[in-house]
């Protein structure tokens, strides 16, 4: 039986299958006795091999005897290619505590990032649907202001006017607020953005993969519980350092953010927390294809007030974090290395578009295909 209203086609031989990219071409038109009738299956002028033996009649898009062809899901339409290249995803958390402030576990729990709708991506019928955006968190904000020239390897992207390096990295104005002065409140934000430049910026970390000086603008007791991270891969939440063989491109990497800070209590001790949010977009020299690695952080740091607390416990601690990177190599990735992605394909069009991935307000709960 055949759907209402429609006439089947002949199928061709094996050796005569359309090519991808080209309307099919059938060797012979139908031969039938009278024309079929809409509503009606046509009237062969010779019996069909499948009614010979009384078996039931092929599926559509395959020859009498021979099996469907080998795709999943519908057939793509003609004229269409059905392999779409697509950017390798990963997402990581870093819910963990430095051992030394066990005093403040129950308030470093790891929680996801509130998600609404606000940005937009090409679906495939060309319109924009919304995709995931994350809610601003409370306090005061700054956000990247700085511009820079298009060109280069980032011409093309949404990076292409984002802000070189540290200029995209803006502080907010310092206040003084919930017992910290306006000057402890400045000191705070400068160290947070040390913090950031020495994870993300500095070739010490970046090529070297020394982790040293980094570490140093943290409390005493934070530092030896974070230096593990540095014998897995769970750094690379807050950190980037490039596989070996990476070979980096002698432009400077494009970042866009935001920061805000508000006061709150720790175990009852004041304490200045501050939130950073930003894209930072690695630019490689490639023989071939996208050079392009995007990683998206966002992450909480706290500043415990320096007269409540012993010095062992002043300074930087990291109290939770989210990231997730895009178009890079995933085996290296798995290691906490960055290194550009391979080549990848999939029957298709991939589920994140690549843009969305360099939008700082674009939520970090994405679906990973690492």
């Amino acid at each position: 039986p055949y759907p209402p209203a429609t006439a089947p086609q002949p199928h061709p031989p094996a050796a005569q299958q359309p090519q991808w990219g080209q309307a099919p071409t059938w060797n012979q038109p139908p031969q039938w006795s009278q024309p079929p009738q809409s509503g009606q299956a046509p009237q062969w002028s010779q019996p069909q091999p499948w009614e010979q033996t009384g078996s039931p009649a092929p599926e559509y898009g395959s020859a009498p005897g021979q099996a469907p062809p080998a795709w999943s899901g519908p057939p793509p339409e003609w004229g269409t290619s059905p392999e779409t290249p697509k950017r390798s995803l990963a997402a990581k958390v870093w819910p963990k505590v430095a051992g030394g402030l066990s005093v403040i576990v129950a308030v470093c729990a790891f929680g996801l990032v509130k998600a609404g709708l606000g940005g937009f991506l090409a679906s495939d019928d060309g319109k924009h649907k919304a995709y995931p955006t994350a809610s601003h968190p409370d306090g005061i904000a700054a956000t990247s202001t700085a511009t820079a020239a298009a060109g280069g390897p980032f011409a093309g992207t949404p990076a292409a006017n984002y802000p070189e390096g540290t200029a995209g990295i803006t502080l907010p104005k310092a206040v003084a607020s919930g017992g910290f002065t306006a000057k402890q409140v400045r000191d705070a934000l400068a160290d947070v953005k040390k913090a950031l430049v020495a994870g993300r910026l500095d070739s010490q970390m970046l090529v070297k993969r020394n982790p040293d000086p980094f570490l140093k603008l943290f409390a005493p007791d934070a530092r030896s519980d974070m230096r593990k991270d540095f014998s897995t891969d769970d750094f690379s939440v807050y950190a980037t350092q490039f596989a070996p063989g990476a070979k980096p491109a002698k432009e400077t990497p494009r970042v866009k953010g935001r920061i805000s800070y508000r006061t709150t209590k720790v175990e009852g001790i004041p304490a200045l927390e501050v939130t950073t949010n930003f894209v930072w977009v690695y630019p490689f020299q490639v023989s071939s294809g996208d050079g392009i690695v995007v990683v998206h952080d966002e992450l909480v740091w706290q500043v415990l007030h320096p007269s409540k607390v012993q010095a062992s416990l002043r300074g930087l601690w990291l109290s939770k974090g989210q990231s997730y990177a895009s178009n890079i190599d995933c085996d290296q990735y798995n290691k906490g290395l960055i290194a550009p992605g391979k080549p990848e394909f999939g029957i298709g069009p991939d589920t994140e578009d690549p843009d969305s991935m360099f939008d700082p307000d674009r939520s970090l709960d994405i679906s990973t295909n690492c």
